[in-house]
């Protein structure tokens, strides 16, 4: 969990030590398509296989994640959360989520 933008190097850095999911605030969009190898499919999104899931709470660009849910996350470190980053923009919307249980 990260509270502002993940770059490709911290992503990768992720994916070599094994994260299950990865949440931040943003993300540059070019970052993003060097970590998919292509760029991004508008429509449903979350299917791609690079290694976790990859949750963006905020948006493209350096943005930081919202304040109130950044504090909640940290009141949550080391407990088990379930991700979900599957997005569909078009038809249904579907948007990521993240469940802390108590």
């Amino acid at each position: 969990m990260g509270g502002a933008t993940a770059t490709l190097e911290a992503l990768m850095k992720a994916a070599s030590a094994g994260a299950a999911a990865v949440v931040v605030g943003g993300i540059d969009e070019k970052d993003l398509t060097g970590l998919l190898g292509h760029e991004l499919d508008l429509g449903v999104t979350g299917h791609e296989r690079i290694g976790f899931t990859l949750v963006v709470t905020s948006g493209f660009g350096v943005i930081p994640m919202d304040t109130e849910a950044f504090q909640l996350f940290k009141e949550h470190v080391g407990r088990l959360a379930c991700v979900d980053g599957t997005t569909q923009i078009r038809t249904r919307m579907l948007r990521p989520e993240v469940i802390l249980p108590y």
